[in-house]
This record gives structure tokens, sequence and C-alpha cells, in this order.
């Protein structure tokens, strides 16, 4: 019996490995592709997969942002919102999106960042730092 988990417990490996990329990133992704074939790793929704560091969708300061220069999907939209309602958490694919960390320092870089470069989709929660608790 073989068990699909989305997020293995090594999976901040993999997460580093994909931002970082390193020269044995390509073989990583092909066990990958093995540990899928065998029914264990969730390729289907593992942003592993999905381009993750060039994701469509962001979240900053709690807003869900569209970068401009990707078409919508009311469908991927949907799912991040009800992440945010999803108190029971019911296991759902979230979609593909990532999670900007607030600069303190600097904070108007990052603001102007996605004010030239996203569209905002809505407000989905007031405690944007959820992500560091």
């Amino acid at each position: 019996m073989h068990i699909l988990i989305q997020s293995p417990d090594y999976n901040v490996i993999i997460r580093h490995a994909v931002q970082q990329k390193p020269k044995g990133l390509s073989e990583l992704m092909i066990l990958l592709d093995k540990s899928a074939e065998l029914l264990e790793y969730d390729k289907e929704r593992s942003s592993n997969h999905k381009n993750f560091p060039n994701s469509c969708y962001h979240i900053y300061k709690g807003n869900l942002y569209k970068n401009k220069s990707c078409p919508s999907s009311s469908i991927i939209e949907n799912k991040i919102k009800f992440k945010f309602k999803n108190f029971n958490a019911f296991i759902i694919d979230y979609g593909d999106f990532i999670v900007s960390e607030y600069n303190k320092e600097n904070p108007k870089e990052w603001d102007d960042y996605y004010d030239n470069n996203f569209d905002f989709i809505m407000k989905l929660t007031d405690d944007w730092e959820f992500y560091e608790k």
C-alpha cells in the first residue's frame, strides 16, 4: 500500500533545491517523477513541479495578487480564497501561489514591485504575518 501525500517530510529540502537551482536539480526532479509513478509523491498538487518560484499568484501583506503577465484563473483564485476560510483543514489543492516576505528594512521596494507588476485581487487576511507563526 502506498500513501499519496502532497508535502512529504523532506519537502523543505526539495523546496530549497528548487529555489536555489543547484547542479543536481534535474536529477532530483527525475527521482521525484519516479516517486510519483509509484504513487509515493503527489506531483500534480506539489508546487515543486509547477514552477513555484515563478507563480502567477502571490500573497503579500495578506493580499492576493496576480502577475500582470499571467492570465486570470477564477478556479485558482477561488482555491486560494478557500484556503483562508478552510478552518477544518480539509485536504484540497490550494492552487499555485507563493507568500512573499515583508521587508521591514525597505518596505517600499516590495510595495512598489507589487504595484508595478501585479494586479490586486483581494484582501485574504488582516493577519498578514501569518506565515511567520
